[in-house]
């Protein structure tokens, strides 16, 4: 019996998902302290490029105003290690706190669907364009736009 090699191609994926934009505007904040002209120019055009596609999103996020309420007082008995008051609070919130997991499930959902943004809609870093203070931490936030 011989064994045949089989070759196995990359596949260049061409659009982000919604999950996808969002880490990758948190890599780019996270960068967006160093220096470099090129570097610098692709970080602030993917942030404004970004951030106009995930305005939606973030929006659709935001919790309530009597959810935020709901929220200081349950960290005030969070503090205190009341937990019997945080259970009162829930129970006597229920349909708050449910609108809210609703909520969060939804923006799950928008958050897994495909972007608009492509691949090609972005600009690209080069390995060269790398500030060399740059940590590999740093560079795992971005790596989706480095070429």
């Amino acid at each position: 019996m011989t064994k045949t090699k089989t070759e196995t191609k990359e596949v260049v994926k061409t659009r982000y998902t919604n999950r996808e934009l969002a880490e990758l505007m948190q890599g780019l904040f996270g960068v967006q302290q160093l220096q470099g002209i090129k570097f610098s120019l692709s970080v602030a055009k993917n942030i404004q490029r970004i951030k106009g596609e995930l305005d939606g999103l973030d929006k659709a996020s935001q919790p309530s105003p009597e959810f935020m309420e709901l929220s200081q007082k349950v960290q005030m008995c969070e503090q205190k290690k009341d937990m019997e008051g945080i259970k009162k609070l829930e129970d006597d919130n229920s349909e708050l706190v449910e609108t809210r997991k609703k909520q969060l499930n939804e923006v799950d959902s928008l958050l897994n669907e495909d972007s608009k943004i492509l691949l090609d809609d972005l600009y690209t870093i080069s390995e060269e364009d790398l500030p060399s203070d740059i940590t590999a931490q740093q560079i795992n936030g971005i790596q989706l736009i480095i070429k």
